[in-house]
C-alpha cells in the first residue's frame, strides 16, 4: 500500500512539474535558436516520462480480490495519478503549442520592427531630398553643442510636423519646455514587445564612432555613400539593446577596432538594421572573426571593403 501510493505521489509530482516547466524549459529551448539545447532535452523527457508513470499507475488500481464464490473488481479512486495525468497531459500539449505561439508572435514583432526601421530609413532619404544631406546626429546649437536628437529633425517626414513645430530647437533636450513633448513620442520609435523601455524611450539609434556614417557632427550625403561602399551596404539606423530618450541626442558608441556594439538580438540571434538604401535586413550574432569584420565593414561607409554577407546578413 506505501509502495502504490508513493508510486500515486510520484506521478502527480511529475505531472506538476511538467506542467509548469516543461513549457518553461522548451521555450528556452526556442529562445536560445534551436532544438539541440539542453532545455529541449530536459523538456522533452519530463513530458514523456511523468505520462507513462501516470497511465501505469491508473492501470494498477484496478485490484482483482478472490474469494470462494466468485471474483470482485474493486477500482480505488485514483485521485493523486489522476490529477497528475491531467496535468501531464495539459503540460504535454503546452509544450507543443508554445514553441509555434511564440514563433507566430516573434515573427509579426519582427515585421512591424523591420517597418519601423523602413520608416525611418524614407524619412531620412526625405530629409535629403529637401537639404541634400542626411541629418546629422543631432541638432546643435550655436556653440556646437548637441541638443536634440535626429530623431527629433525627421520628424516633419514622419507626419509629425506639428509636433516638430512644438519643440524649442535652440534648447536641449532637458529644457524645461522640451521636457514636456517627451512623453509624446511617436509610435514609429517604439520597437514592438519593448521590456525595458517605456512611452518616451527608443531602441533606434544610429551608430556614432571612427568610419561610421555618423562618425561626426558633418552630416553625410546619399552620393558620398553611393561613391563609397554603397547604400546597401552601409548601415544606418541599428536596434540597440538598451534605449535612450527619443529626443536625447544620444545613440550607439561604434569602435571599429573594439566588440560589436551593444545590439538588441532577437530569437535566432539577428538584429535587424536600417540600410542606407532605406531597407531593413538583419544581421546574425558575428561568432566568430568573420562575422564580426563582416559587421563593421557594414557600419562603416567609407573602408572600401565589400565581403561575401551570404550566412551572416539575411
Amino acid at each position: 500500500m506505501q509502495r502504490r501510493t508513493c508510486y500515486s505521489l510520484l506521478a502527480f509530482m511529475l505531472g506538476l512539474i511538467q506542467l509548469v516547466a516543461a513549457p518553461w524549459l522548451v521555450s528556452i529551448a526556442f529562445y536560445e535558436g534551436g532544438w539541440h539545447s539542453l532545455a529541449l532535452w530536459l523538456g522533452v523527457p519530463l513530458v514523456i516520462g511523468s505520462t507513462v508513470l501516470a497511465l501505469w499507475r491508473l492501470s494498477a488500481e484496478g485490484v482483482r480480490k478472490e474469494t470462494t464464490q466468485f471474483t470482485v473488481m474493486t477500482v480505488r479512486r485514483p485521485g493523486l495519478a489522476r490529477v497528475g495525468l491531467i496535468a501531464a497531459i495539459i503540460g504535454g500539449l503546452a509544450t507543443l503549442l508554445i514553441p509555434h505561439a511564440l514563433y507566430i508572435r516573434d515573427s509579426a514583432n519582427r515585421v512591424v520592427n523591420a517597418s519601423n526601421l523602413c520608416r525611418l530609413g524614407i524619412a531620412m532619404h526625405d530629409y535629403h531630398s529637401q537639404h541634400n544631406h542626411l541629418p546629422a546626429q543631432a541638432i546643435y546649437g550655436q556653440d556646437g553643442r548637441p541638443l536634440l536628437s535626429w530623431r527629433v529633425a525627421i520628424l516633419p517626414y514622419l507626419g509629425e510636423q506639428r509636433l516638430y513645430e512644438e519643440f524649442h530647437l535652440d534648447e536641449p533636450w532637458y529644457s524645461e519646455h522640451n521636457l514636456t513633448l517627451l512623453p509624446q513620442m511617436p509610435k514609429v520609435f517604439r520597437r514592438p514587445m519593448d521590456h525595458r523601455g517605456g512611452d518616451s524611450m527608443s531602441h533606434y539609434q544610429v551608430l556614432v564612432g571612427p568610419g561610421a556614417t555618423f562618425e561626426d557632427s558633418r552630416p553625410r550625403t546619399l552620393g558620398e555613400l553611393s561613391f563609397a561602399d554603397g547604400p546597401s551596404n552601409t548601415i544606418l539606423i541599428a536596434d540597440a539593446y538598451m534605449p535612450v530618450p527619443w529626443t536625447k541626442p544620444e545613440d550607439l558608441p561604434f569602435d571599429p577596432n573594439g566588440a560589436a556594439p551593444p545590439l538588441n538580438w532577437q530569437p535566432g540571434s539577428r538584429s535587424q538594421f536600417c540600410f542606407g538604401d532605406a531597407s531593413a535586413h538583419a544581421i546574425r550574432l558575428p561568432h566568430n572573426d568573420h562575422g564580426l569584420r563582416v559587421l563593421r565593414q557594414l557600419i562603416t561607409w567609407n573602408g572600401g571593403e565589400i565581403e561575401d554577407t551570404s550566412g551572416i546578413v539575411d
